[in-house]
């Protein structure tokens, strides 16, 4: 059965490192869920605004449309899937075997990482706002990010095998 492995968590958790890095440790496609958002997404977040469901309903198809694409028998997806609405919608719009990577550090870890970030539309003011939002499904794979990436991705590589 094909697999989507969804490397989630808030913004500045790691989960476009993690996810190439995983992506090339598999030999596998990788999508960076980012690449995805509509030009008034990327706008609304970039003035400080979250998104809402309804917001996120074209990435997700969008996000969707290149999963269904991919010929991969394994597809890594970098995707904050925060909510239950992009969980189910990620499930219910693909056949392939989901495991979720929860990435999770301490808020302000999180922050601090933000702060040395540039270039990115994401500001460091919507992080509580998506801390808040953050539901993490059932069976999640949590992993802190505390550690060296080389670290994370050993460990998801170690857990996602035994699944």
């Amino acid at each position: 059965m094909a697999k989507l492995i969804v490397i989630m968590g808030v913004s500045g958790c790691g989960k476009s490192t993690i996810g190439q890095k995983l992506s090339k440790a598999l030999e596998t496609d990788f999508l960076e869920g980012d690449d995805f958002h509509p030009a008034s997404n990327v706008e609304k977040m970039s003035q400080g605004i979250p998104l809402t469901d309804e917001d996120r309903s074209l990435w997700l198809d969008h996000i969707l449309g290149a999963v269904t694409a991919s010929p991969a028998p394994v597809v890594t997806l970098a995707c904050s899937a925060l909510t239950p609405y992009v969980q189910d919608r990620l499930i219910s719009g693909t056949e392939r075997k989901i495991s979720w990577v929860w990435l999770f550090a301490p808020i302000d870890t999180i922050a601090a990482r933000l702060a040395q970030r540039e270039n990115h539309f994401m500001p460091a003011a919507l992080l509580q706002s998506q801390f808040d939002a953050l539901y993490p499904p059932a069976g999640a794979i949590k992993i802190d990010v505390s550690a060296s990436t080389e670290s994370v991705v050993e460990t998801i590589l170690e857990k996602w095998a035994s699944l």
